[in-house]
């Protein structure tokens, strides 16, 4: 108890904790607990929940509760019951989509990776001497990997400045920075991979007017960014930066993660008044007109 009133988000909290820890009732306490940790995870106060429902699972007082809490700390913690875990996507969906941290993060990284890959294939295309690092498919390769080097970071370090001015203190460490970091290389790497890789299938295959063509070329970027994402989020847990989760879990985590990007690039479409998705049109023509074939 002295560790929940240590990490209590509100005053209201603590008033709360103190007074169910003079509770004399070990039931009533623990269901005044679990009934605490229930409000704190809806009100977004996912961390401190999970230390509630913890508490709660390994009390040395047998309650109805420890058991729930437990279910409950296995669907925060991407594990568990497939229908606890989408419960927890679901409701968590809205504000996860609509968090101006994560929307900041998309944006400035998408600038600096057009930005950066832009002026590096503008270099190489201005260089004298034409060779295989300076033309063609070296120069495309040379520019989006300059991009990239620039665009996760600067999405890790936007999203945990943003989170920071906004009141919600981010743990700096190198530890937890490198964790961040290689995460969301991971995630964007994978995701650009998959979506180059389908953008690719798409023009092969889904040429002409006909109906498969078109379900293709609407389905076929959707599929593959989908696999980026459930592999970034495979290979994540494989390493340890994700907690350990079964396939339907993991299917459950990706399809919201596809989703949360389709609503955070619709909600920057209309942030921006169209200026943001107009800025990438004339970055991608600019690419393709340059001098390098």
């Amino acid at each position: 108890m002295r560790a929940l009133l240590r990490d209590a988000p509100s005053t209201a909290s603590r008033d709360e904790l103190n007074a169910l820890a003079s509770e004399s009732d070990p039931l009533l306490a623990a269901e005044g607990l679990f009934s605490l940790a229930q409000r704190q995870e809806q009100a977004g106060q996912i961390e401190f929940a999970a230390e509630i429902y913890q508490s709660l699972s390994q009390s040395p007082t047998e309650s109805p509760y420890q058991q729930r809490a437990h279910q409950r700390l296995e669907a925060l913690s991407g594990r568990g019951a497939f229908g606890a875990r989408f419960e927890v996507l679901s409701r968590n969906f809205a504000s996860q989509a609509s968090d101006p941290a994560m929307l900041g993060g998309m944006f400035l990284a998408s600038a600096v990776f057009q930005t950066v890959r832009l002026a590096t294939l503008s270099r190489l295309a201005a260089s004298p001497s034409a060779g295989l690092l300076t033309r063609g498919l070296g120069a495309r390769t040379l520019s989006w990997s300059a991009g990239f080097a620039l665009e996760f970071p600067t999405f890790t370090l936007a999203t945990r400045g943003i989170h920071q001015a906004l009141g919600n203190p981010q743990d700096w460490s190198r530890r937890a920075l490198g964790r961040d970091l290689l995460a969301s290389g991971l995630t964007l790497f994978l995701l650009k991979s998959f979506g180059a890789t389908g953008s690719a299938l798409t023009r092969r295959f889904a040429s002409g007017e006909t109906a498969l063509a078109r379900f293709t070329t609407a389905a076929m970027p959707q599929a593959s960014a989908f696999t980026g994402i459930f592999a970034s989020h495979v290979l994540e847990s494989r390493l340890g930066l994700r907690a350990h989760s079964d396939v339907g879990n993991i299917l459950t985590d990706s399809f919201a993660t596809l989703l949360q990007f389709h609503v955070g690039g619709r909600l920057l479409h209309q942030a921006t008044g169209g200026s943001y998705d107009a800025a990438l049109e004339l970055h991608r023509r600019r690419i393709e007109t340059s001098a390098i074939s």
